[in-house]
């Protein structure tokens, strides 16, 4: 059953997958990959509390998995309880912290919240984790924008064309890349160099 509704969840045919992993659960109330995966689907339907409890349990058989805890902390974020996020996040990359998504997601938890070194040294974590990552370098220059527009600090804005640039260097077809390092060089005063990157 659970080789059929995985079949079926790789197709994308949710509804038939999900359906299949009701019944494992119903039969086998403990199965790690139904409660697992049962709980992605209703994250996917943005029914994150209702998730919740299925991830729980099967952390409950696996304390040790990554992508369970990973995922737990997404739900929590999602549900804006910061405690609960952050401790599933740095659970996943405890267990493995040559993985960069958990570090990925704790940075955006910490921007969400704010807390932009704590994002900074989880964001190029990440960044050197997976060198080919280009939204990690590119949340850092976001990041030094965010700390110009607190203290106008033109140091940060510099940081952040650094980070855009290498966000670009890694896809140079990053669209998101170029509008905002157009804004710094538009926030430092250099219109002509903004208007060609906004152009590009």
């Amino acid at each position: 059953l659970l080789n059929r509704a995985l079949t079926l969840h790789h197709q994308k045919k949710f509804e038939e997958a999900d359906a299949i992993y009701l019944m494992v659960i119903e039969n086998d109330d403990t199965n790690f990959q139904a409660n697992h995966l049962h709980g992605c689907i209703l994250s996917q339907k943005l029914k994150h509390d209702q998730a919740i409890p299925y991830f729980l349990k099967a952390i409950k058989t696996n304390p040790e998995n990554y992508e369970v805890n990973n995922n737990l902390g997404i739900a929590y974020k999602n549900l804006e309880n910061q405690v609960e996020s952050e401790k599933y996040f740095n659970k996943a990359i405890f267990i493995d912290d040559k993985n960069y998504k958990a570090f990925f997601n704790c940075a955006n938890l910490y921007i969400d919240n704010s807390k932009y070194l704590n994002a900074l040294e989880y964001l190029e974590i990440a960044s050197n984790v997976n060198i080919s990552f280009a939204e990690a370098p590119q949340r850092m220059g976001e990041v030094y924008q965010y700390m110009f527009q607190d203290d106008r600090n033109t140091e940060h804005l510099k940081k952040s064309q650094y980070w855009f640039l290498q966000a670009i260097e890694r896809d140079s077809d990053y669209a998101d890349a170029y509008l905002m390092l157009g804004m710094s060089y538009l926030w430092l005063g250099d219109i002509a160099e903004a208007d060609k990157l906004f152009k590009t």
